[in-house]
């Protein structure tokens, strides 16, 4: 994964800075937000599962592609 994941799956909370990417997201957000869905919020990611996460990075990229069988 993005190193960028990591703070936000241990924080358990999305975060919209910046905005939303088209109006059809925006008017989905304030949707949600009618109905109390707009915290968006999942379980915490767990400092004890840091093992189970690869970050992918310039260097190792190439690697994992090669391993995964796919594009990254």
């Amino acid at each position: 994964m993005s190193n960028k994941a990591t703070t936000t799956l241990k924080r358990g909370q999305n975060s919209f800075e910046g905005g939303c990417s088209t109006f059809l997201a925006w008017v989905w957000c304030k949707f949600m937000g009618a109905f109390g869905k707009a915290e968006h919020l999942f379980p915490v990611i767990e400092d004890k599962n840091d093992d189970r996460f690869i970050g992918i990075t310039e260097v190792n990229k190439t690697v994992l592609e090669e391993l995964l069988q796919g594009k990254i």
